[in-house]
């Protein structure tokens, strides 16, 4: 069962971390225009970004993730640092360093799919993986493929983005705000704010340390195995991917 967000309601949180400042929520209409205005003015595909950023946060500006990200945009904070974004919880500012962020990462690695993974596992995991071959973590793959309807191994063979609206139905600051990113089984609290769900993610964080990456514990020789198994699962799931991100 969907429930639709009011336009001019605050953003429901997922929770109320700690360690979060103090600030007025913004509304889910800001949130949709700045998602809208920064998108179109860095090239960005706004129904992708959009998605990257509700699979970030669920719209939670004052969200924290268990690792340190902060934010709408889950910044983790050096990263932030390093992108001159002053304060993750102020949605006019994290959204445009997250654009910024993105199309950087779009630069370096060629298209938006890549840059996904990059936000999501870090620039060095991803880099390591296309030189080297072997896997992605497994949620940095679950990840692209819901943000982008494709897995991340399209992308890295030179696919681009195909543009998937919100809704095909509605334009998208309508999509952006009602049924297309609704809370759903789909987006279950479950796999919101994971240890990957940041940019530039802690070093410390490793697949083996979070338990995200389990494959990676394996002998070789099983590992292929349980790659497989896991690749045959999110294709079986593909259409409710789709349907859901």
């Amino acid at each position: 069962m969907f429930a639709a967000f009011a336009a001019d309601e605050p953003a429901p949180p997922i929770h109320a971390p700690s360690l979060s400042p103090d600030k007025p929520a913004p509304t889910v209409n800001r949130i949709c225009q700045l998602i809208e205005a920064n998108a179109e003015a860095h090239g960005i595909p706004k129904d992708f970004f959009a998605r990257l950023i509700w699979k970030e946060s669920r719209f939670d500006h004052n969200a924290v993730s268990p690792v340190g990200a902060q934010g709408i945009a889950q910044f983790m904070p050096y990263t932030a640092k390093e992108r001159g974004l002053v304060d993750p919880f102020d949605v006019e500012q994290a959204i445009p360093a997250s654009v910024g962020f993105l199309r950087d990462l779009k630069d370096a690695f060629g298209n938006w799919g890549l840059a996904a993974a990059a936000y999501n596992a870090g620039a060095g995991r991803v880099s390591s993986w296309m030189r080297t071959g072997g896997f992605l973590p497994l949620e940095t793959e679950d990840y692209v493929l819901d943000i982008t309807g494709a897995p991340a191994d399209d992308f890295a063979a030179g696919q681009e983005v195909v543009n998937r609206p919100l809704d095909p139905k509605l334009g998208f600051h309508d999509a952006c705000r009602s049924s297309a990113l609704q809370r759903s089984p789909c987006h279950g609290s479950s796999r919101n704010l994971g240890a990957y769900s940041s940019p530039e993610i802690s070093a410390a964080a490793s697949p083996s340390t979070n338990g995200t990456d389990y494959a990676s514990n394996l002998p070789p020789f099983l590992q292929g195995t349980i790659r497989l198994s896991a690749a045959f699962a999110r294709q079986s799931a593909g259409a409710e991917s789709m349907r859901c991100a």
